[in-house]
């Protein structure tokens, strides 16, 4: 079948259409019922088992217990050192008592904290022991006899089990492969009669974007599990689960198409459906037709289990990251009133005859509801009821009492893999203590409180508002808006499409097909040509400068719209030229599109600023990468431009069609060609000439190292703003989630092969991570499961190399230095296209040639760290400094991490790569960088791209501080009136902007569940170099912009410079030649140049140290960023959609 229709991506039942009114005519009765069920459970339940929920009661009423409980789940349990457990068993033992501990429990915990120095090993295999023994109802072992004591008693009961196995995060191919044969062997228990499955965790790496490929794949897999089913005798229960949205169509597909088969055509089989989607009714539609035609085919009726859903936190999670829309209901209210509208809809005679129904809630009033339903329409036989294991035991028997039977779900974990259930309960805690949720109240809830008066008030909205629900599928139709979010007012970022909607997964599809793309114009080989252009685009510069700032700002807002219009042919160019697989191509899109509209709220409408007057630098060289053709001179173009400049683009000479195709947008959004000009350049002779060319002011550069150092011996003292090479590094601490930190590493390493700045090269294992079969077996298994292929084709996770490897990456890839061996071998799949495996590195030592050297492919290195403080020396030992990041779980090592950690963007407990326009303006520190330093897509790029200059003092005053208000008084001494006015008014400029902008940390996305932090650090070490002829007011007002920054300051003066009574403190003085020798050997972050005539040091140094010798600014948030440098951490606030609020 392939792709079908989506489901709910239209209204598919009038809103009045029932066909009676008996869902408004029970309601009376389901209430009564369900005050009957409350009374009649006082006294149902085994003792055991109602302990244990009165228990679950007391932790959930009590926020901080629940705090307590998933800080423990998470680093108690979790680490595998006894010895790291323990160390948090200290630390949570130390806080506050929690209601829900008895005071055995308080006096165990105090105990064990005691003693679990001495004794971490028994003390942590004790306090997981109890851990397990408290949440033993709501998981059952895997293993025998535990599960099947437990099984057997719950059959006791009168109840049916419905067995969902837990386990490792599925990463790859063998994880899901071993989740399949243990859900087999569960099958193939004579006490197991049902099971579920999600198709997510017996399939791994499922890729949207060829969804036909993905469907395959998933059947492959799916068809073992129902054929074993099948195999018994009466055949046994499979059901699919569901969890996260982009299963669903998946999920609804894989169980049509196989139940369709011959061979499973008398299989009866189920499948859920959650109520919080907006789509599942329409789903709901979808699959009692197919069951109607399949039972008069002669096959079997299916089931379907209605939920209310139990992934709305990860949907928030990933709707905020994106942009989207989220998939569910926004409001509890909704939610409700499409489950009755869904089983409303189902329990009609014409569905049931080939359809069963389970109600799968703990509300008392809709279980109620439901029966009542059922028996008057005489449907009862096709409903079963289900409730979650352990949740409330004394409600389940009598609710089991009162219908034919009751079916458990509950899950299972082998022991070995515990910790793992820890999502489940996290979900089950965050749905107990949700206020809105019927269960939160469900454990004190007597008929006639005012609980079960708000509960009865929430069910009756819910039947009358019922067939007043949308079922269009919100998401998708949000996704598919054709304007911009932002054209007018706040900006905000370009939503990604979404690659859960056909209809995009098509437009990507033929765009890949047609393969229409403009021939870019004949490459330039000489510099008379070059010449020419030069001198076109000097006569032209007005042009741009001419048009006012407002519809400047419109072009720019065209120039996005333009983009967003040409998503699907700039994706299939990319992955056809820059060999980019359609998943990277989509997010670079865009960050193209988020250039264009941040730099559209960036044009200044005025050329003055408090005091200050800029003028563009005039004519930009925009010198982009290969690895991103698009986002990166967007970027360039598109600042530069909104600084005021011309701009020259002279494109990567692998990718010119993408260049081109992003010119061909620009001017067809009204961008003039004579501010924008395409060259595609021989890079040896015309395109050393463009860089070299006198009429050239500024080139914007995102490249390697040494092409930094190239373009400085071509243009001596001319403006180059750089971004160049990363040797970045994840540190995993011993108390990390390991199975996200793989999710993370392989994303950050493999992704675009490896070929991007920031990808990560290098892991660092502390302690015991460094030994953990399970990181290197899941590491392994997500690495070696990536499907690599030809990046025009939807599968591809990975692409191909750009270009044959040579050099430093052929090295790498064939050629382990002595120590070093390959975990995972790269191999070469396919020698025209340049197709290699990925792989990982072993016994990587930290001044090796690959933890020193950017390599640029898909290769890992892993190195070993004794502890956490070693693993961060080693991460800032490298002369990169790009992107750095941590996982750990330990807020104390995350706090002690942002103070100490060298790079220009950071992240924790996240990927590394896939930086995004000021939620994490991308820019790095030491080698990573050259020239000023501001970030792209950060508040501060423009500015450095013009010239400014002083007009009067400013006027926006702070309160100065006594340490600089002392200093100004003191350089008074060498100063006339007038310059101390202008100095005094600097000083209160500075203590303005420090207090508004350079003092604090800024979140101008304002996420909910990610912290984007934007922050300014003082410099290492910055000289402040003063050259004869220097005016007095420019020394004494750089002197106390560097002592206001808080950077670690050496002064430098020339041999006979006059300091005019100004008290410099303390100084050095050396001649030109003893200072280049003190900046070689000290390797400053920075030299601030007081001169007559700069660019000379500049020259003489290199990219490695940039000389800012631009003149002195009194305006304070000018001039202070000379002295300081930006920095970005990106930091995931939340566990599994619940947001941090443990302190450990």
């Amino acid at each position: 079948m392939g792709e079908t229709t989506p489901t709910g991506d239209h209204e598919t039942l009038n809103p009045n259409a029932s066909v009676d009114n008996l869902g408004d005519l029970v309601v009376k009765d389901a209430i009564d019922l369900a005050k009957q069920w409350l009374r009649e459970s006082r006294t149902l339940g085994d003792r055991w088992s109602v302990s244990s929920a009165r228990r679950l009661s007391k932790l959930t009423s009590d926020p901080s217990s629940v705090a307590f409980t998933m800080a423990f789940a998470d680093l108690v349990l979790r680490p595998e050192s006894p010895a790291v457990a323990a160390k948090q068993l200290r630390k949570l033992a130390s806080g506050s008592r929690v209601r829900f501990l008895s005071t055995i429990d308080v006096a165990l915990l105090r105990v064990g904290a005691a003693t679990s120095g001495y004794m971490p090993s028994l003390v942590m295999s004790l306090a997981k022991k109890r851990l397990r023994q408290i949440v033993g109802p709501l998981v059952f072992d895997y293993e025998d006899p535990s599960l099947k004591n437990g099984l057997e008693r719950l059959r006791n009961q009168g109840f049916r089990v419905n067995l969902n196995l837990l386990g490792e995060s599925v990463l790859g191919s063998e994880e899901a492969e071993r989740r399949l044969n243990k859900t087999i062997e569960l099958l193939n228990r004579p006490d197991v009669d049902y099971v579920s499955v999600k198709v997510s965790s017996i399939t791994s790496g499922i890729n949207l974007w060829d969804y036909d490929y993905s469907l395959a794949r998933i059947k492959t897999n799916l068809r073992r599990l129902l054929e074993a089913a099948m195999a018994h005798h009466p055949p046994k229960f499979v059901n699919l689960d569901m969890e996260e949205y982009k299963d669903l169509d998946l999920t609804i597909d894989s169980f049509m198409e196989l139940l369709s088969e011959e061979a499973l055509l008398r299989l009866n089989a189920g499948i859920v459906l959650q109520a919080y989607l907006p789509d599942s009714f329409g789903a709901l539609k979808k699959l009692a037709e197919f069951s109607a035609k399949r039972f008069k085919s002669g096959g079997a009726k299916i089931k379907v289990r209605i939920v209310k859903g139990a992934n709305l936190q990860m949907e928030r999670v990933e709707a905020e990251l994106h942009g989207w829309k989220q998939a569910p209901y926004t409001y509890k209210s909704q939610v409700d009133a499409n489950y009755k509208k869904m089983l409303d809809w189902a329990l009609r005679p014409e569905n049931c005859e080939s359809m069963s129904i389970g109600v799968a809630t703990h509300n008392l009033f809709d279980i109620a509801w439901a029966k009542l339903l059922g028996e008057r329409r005489g449907v009862s036989e096709a409903v079963e009821f289900e409730m979650l294991q352990g949740m409330a035991p004394n409600l389940a028997s009598a609710v089991r009492n009162s219908t034919s039977s009751l079916l458990l779900y509950t899950p299972v974990v082998e022991k070995a893999y515990f910790d793992n259930a820890i999502s489940y309960l996290f979900r089950r805690l965050e749905e107990n203590s949700g206020g809105e949720n019927f269960i939160h109240h469900l454990f004190n809830l007597t008929p006639f409180s005012r609980d079960f008066e708000i509960e009865r008030a929430r069910f009756e909205a819910s039947v009358t508002d019922r067939w007043n629900t949308s079922s269009i599928a919100s998401r998708r139709i949000a996704n598919r808006s054709k304007n911009g979010p932002n054209r007018e007012g706040e900006f905000f970022n370009q939503p990604d499409w979404d690659p859960t909607d056909p209809e995009r997964r098509v437009l990507v599809r033929r765009a890949l097909e047609s393969r229409k793309f403009p021939s870019a114009p004949q490459r330039v080989v000489d510099r008379e040509s070059v010449d020419a252009i030069l001198a076109d685009a000097e006569r032209d510069r007005s042009t741009w400068r001419m048009i006012q700032p407002g519809v400047k700002r419109e072009i720019f807002a065209k120039v996005a719209d333009t983009l967003e219009e040409s998503r699907a042919e700039l994706i299939a160019i990319m992955a056809i030229e820059a060999k980019k697989p359609i998943v990277e191509g989509n997010v670079e899109v865009s960050e193209a599109i988020d250039y264009a509209r941040y730099y559209q709220h960036q044009i200044a409408g005025d050329e003055t600023f408090d005091g200050a007057h800029l003028e563009p630098l005039g004519t930009v060289v925009v010198a982009p990468p290969w690895n991103f053709p698009l986002a990166i001179p967007t970027s360039g173009i598109m600042a530069a431009l909104a600084a005021g400049n011309s701009v020259i683009l002279k494109p990567a000479p692998q990718v010119p069609t993408t260049a081109y195709m992003l010119c061909e947008a620009l001017w067809a959004s009204g961008i003039p060609k004579e501010a924008l000009r395409f060259i595609d350049c021989q890079e040896e002779i015309a395109g050393e000439h463009l860089i070299a060319h006198p009429m050239v002011s500024g080139i914007i550069l995102t490249g390697s190292y040494q092409t930094a150092e190239l373009f400085f011996k071509l243009a001596p003292g001319k403006e180059i703003f750089a971004e160049t090479s990363g040797k970045n590094s994840i540190i995993v601490a011993e108390d990390a989630d390991l199975d996200l930190a793989v999710t993370d590493i392989v994303k950050s390493a493999f992704g675009h092969a490896g070929q991007k700045c920031s990808a990560a090269s290098l892991v660092i294992c502390v302690g015991s991570v460094a030994s953990s079969k399970r990181f290197e077996r899941q590491l392994v298994d997500a690495t070696t499961s990536l499907i690599v292929g030809d990046s025009a084709l939807a599968k591809a996770q990975m692409g191909p190399l750009i270009e044959a490897p040579s050099g430093k990456l052929l090295r790498a890839l064939t050629s382990p230095s002595a120590g070093e061996s390959w975990l995972v071998e790269p191999r070469q799949l396919d020698k025209e296209l340049n197709l290699f495996s990925p792989g990982i590195l072993k016994g990587v030592k930290p001044d090796s040639f690959f933890a020193r050297t950017e390599c640029f492919g898909p290769v890992l290195g892993l190195i070993e760290a004794d502890n956490f403080e070693e693993a961060l020396r080693i991460q800032n030992s490298s002369p990169y400094g790009l992107t750095a990041g941590l996982h750990s779980l330990d807020r104390e090592k995350i706090g002690y991490f942002k103070d100490h950690v060298e790079a220009g963007n950071v992240y924790v407990n996240r990927q590394i790569t896939g930086a995004i326009v000021r939620r994490q303006p991308f820019g790095g520190w030491k080698m990573s960088q050259v020239g000023p330093g501001a970030k792209a897509g950060g508040k501060n790029y423009l500015a450095q791209l013009t010239r400014w200059e002083n007009l009067t003092n400013p006027g926006l005053h702070g309160e100065v501080d006594i340490e600089i208000s002392d200093m100004v008084r003191s350089l008074f001494l060498g100063l006339d009136p007038a310059d101390q006015d202008s100095l005094l008014a600097a000083a209160k400029s500075d203590a303005y902007w420090w207090e508004q902008e350079f003092s604090r940390s800024h979140d101008p996305s304002g996420l909910t569940f990610e912290a984007n932090l934007f922050r300014y650090r003082p410099l290492p070490l910055i000289a402040i170099r003063i050259e004869n002829g220097s005016g007095a007011l420019a020394v004494a007002r750089t002197l106390i912009a560097a002592k206001k920054s808080k950077s670690n300051i050496f002064v430098s003066i020339a041999p006979g410079y006059d300091l005019k009574g100004i008290p410099l403190g303390s100084t050095t003085t050396q001649n030109e030649g003893d200072f280049l020798n003190w900046a070689l050997a000290n390797r400053p972050t920075r030299i601030r140049l007081i001169s007559e005539k700069p660019g000379r040091l500049s020259a003489k140094l290199g990219p490695s140290c940039y000389v800012d010798d631009r003149p002195m600014m009194l305006n304070g948030r000018i001039e202070l960023p000379r002295y300081l440098r930006e920095q970005a951490i990106s930091e995931t606030l939340h566990r599994f959609g619940n947001l941090i609020k443990y302190e450990a």
